[in-house]
C-alpha cells in the first residue's frame, strides 16, 4: 500500500505490535502444519436461533466479533483437534464456549489447553530467533470445563492479544 501511494515514507511498525503474534505462530507451528479446516462458528450467530447442541462448537451468548475456527488432521482420529480463537472486539473480555464432546472424539475429550501469545520482550524474542526455539513465546494453561449433557462448557479468559489456540486432547 505504501509503495502504491508513491513516495510516502515506508512504515514497518513497531516490534511490540507484531512480534507477539509472529512469535506465537512460530511457537505453535505443530498445531498449524498438516491441519485442515473442519468447522467455523461465530459469536454473532444468535444462540436463540441456532441448534447449538448439534454443532461441534458454539457460543453461549451473542457477542460481537468472536470467531472459532476448528481444524483437524485428516485421517488421524486420535490427533488433538485445535480451535483457533480470534476476539476481534476492541474491548476483549472473557466468554463462554461450548464443545460437543462426541463430535470431537468418539471416546470423549480428556483435556483442553489454551495457548496464547506473550507480551513483547526484546531479549526474549531475540533469543528465540537466535536459538530457533520459539516455545517461550507462547503461554499455556489447562482449562477447566463443566459437562452439560453432550457438551463441555469452557470459560475462555480475556485474550490479551486477540488470539488463542485451544488444543483439545482425546480420552
Amino acid at each position: 500500500w505504501d509503495v502504491y501511494q508513491q513516495g510516502k515514507k515506508r512504515y514497518f511498525g513497531m516490534p511490540a505490535a507484531y512480534a507477539p503474534l509472529y512469535g506465537f505462530v512460530r511457537a505453535n507451528a505443530r498445531w498449524l502444519d498438516g491441519y485442515e479446516d473442519a468447522f467455523y462458528a461465530s459469536s454473532m450467530d444468535e444462540p436463540r436461533y441456532v441448534e447449538a447442541r448439534s454443532l461441534p462448537v458454539s457460543f453461549e451468548e451473542y457477542r460481537r466479533q468472536v470467531h472459532a475456527f476448528v481444524r483437524a488432521r485428516p485421517g488421524e482420529e486420535q490427533a488433538p483437534v485445535v480451535v483457533h480463537l480470534l476476539d476481534g472486539h476492541v474491548l476483549m473480555e472473557p466468554f463462554m464456549l461450548r464443545l460437543n464432546e462426541r463430535l470431537f472424539f468418539k471416546k470423549g475429550i480428556a483435556s483442553v489447553e489454551l495457548l496464547t501469545p506473550v507480551f513483547y520482550e526484546e531479549k526474549k524474542h531475540k533469543a528465540a530467533a537466535q536459538l530457533g526455539d520459539y516455545a517461550p513465546l507462547s503461554a499455556s494453561q489447562n482449562l477447566d470445563f463443566q459437562r452439560d449433557g453432550p457438551q463441555l462448557k469452557l470459560k475462555i479468559p480475556k485474550l490479551e492479544h486477540h488470539w488463542g489456540i485451544l488444543v483439545v486432547h482425546p480420552k
